[in-house]
């Protein structure tokens, strides 16, 4: 889709951009949410809403205190070697709901890959992302992630907005993984 394409929309809302990538050289994994909510791109600060449980989730396996400023969470999630994106760089939305998402223009990922090629997971916060990612990399419906060309291990966990009502327990059980991909 085109930025006229974009800009043409009869839908009546402001187009949205996302966040600019976090990451590093040392980055080994790249995790992908959908879109901030309207809390985030408020503040410019991923995972903003204090009913997110990313930062929590981040804790428990990080050790990196939710209570922290936003710099010093970033930092140190960027020094476990984590990269922070979304899949979506604009779009229009009502509120921060998924299923509202319209007008949608991917992010460059595959250039981000390039030019990172430390990372070796992207990790897909949600089934938005999971989505989003196959539109962003062009992959082909039904095809081995671990063929792509980028040739990255693209791993989907559950989502950590509130939105998704699963238990914060299960949530961290299988975020939990994620460790066996950074070192």
């Amino acid at each position: 889709m085109t930025m006229k394409d974009l800009s043409a929309s009869s839908s009546g809302l402001d187009i949205m951009t996302g966040l600019a990538p976090i990451i590093t050289p040392e980055c080994r994994v790249l995790i992908l949410g959908s879109f901030p909510s309207s809390i985030s791109l408020s503040i410019g600060e991923y995972y903003a809403n204090p009913r997110n449980d990313f930062w929590k989730i981040m804790e428990e396996i990080f050790s990196i205190p939710h209570f922290l400023a936003y710099d010093d969470r970033v930092s140190a999630l960027v020094s476990c070697r984590c990269g922070l994106w979304d899949v979506i760089s604009r779009c229009r939305r009502v509120g921060s709901a998924d299923n509202t998402i319209r007008d949608i223009q991917s992010s460059p990922i595959g250039d981000l890959l390039t030019r990172y090629p430390s990372v070796q997971t992207i990790v897909c916060n949600g089934r938005k992302a999971e989505a989003g990612i196959t539109a962003a990399l062009s992959i082909p419906e039904g095809a081995e992630y671990e063929k792509i060309p980028w040739n990255r291990k693209i791993v989907y966990f559950p989502s950590t907005s509130p939105a998704h009502a699963i238990p914060f327990k299960q949530k961290l059980a299988e975020w939990k993984k994620i460790r066996d991909f950074v070192l």
